[in-house]
């Protein structure tokens, strides 16, 4: 089957799983010509998840504004694959925007945000998951005991 972006980009929000898997491979092959269309995917698009699953396997740093404003917009399935994408692009910037996260208002947010920190490296990660360890709320507490490895 022969894909073109903006196909790929329907395609993930469809209900046959051969035709998103399809979708998902042309997209990871073609970082490049896809990156800006899953971008512009985020911002409410019907596969805004996928897109943010699929920008955080990229390793996308230009995705990080989007990732992060959907993190804070999202409904729960969008929150919790912006963080666990936020987690995986490397650098400052998606860090910084997991930080700053982890001090939201909306306690899904934080809690997402102790999972998506569990896998970085650098010690603000495991100063921010001490902290979220405390969080008033019980969900994020736990989120974070079990991404500290308790």
């Amino acid at each position: 089957m022969t894909l073109s972006v903006a196909a790929a980009i329907a395609a993930l929000g469809g209900s046959h799983p051969s035709e998103v898997a399809d979708a998902e491979a042309f997209l990871l092959a073609h970082p490049s010509s896809s990156q800006d269309a899953l971008i512009a995917e985020l911002s409410g698009g019907r596969a805004a998840a996928s897109a943010a699953v699929l920008l955080g396997r990229l390793g996308s740093q230009a995705a990080v504004p989007e990732l992060a404003a959907a993190l804070e917009r999202g409904g729960e399935g969008l929150r919790w694959h912006s963080a666990l994408a936020l987690g995986a692009v490397p650098g400052a910037a998606a860090l910084s925007a997991l930080l700053s996260a982890a001090t939201s208002a909306v306690p899904d947010v934080r809690r997402c945000v102790a999972w998506a920190l569990a896998g970085r490296p650098e010690p603000a990660a495991a100063d921010a998951l001490a902290v979220l360890a405390g969080d008033p709320d019980a969900d994020v507490r736990d989120a974070a005991a079990r991404a500290l490895g308790g």
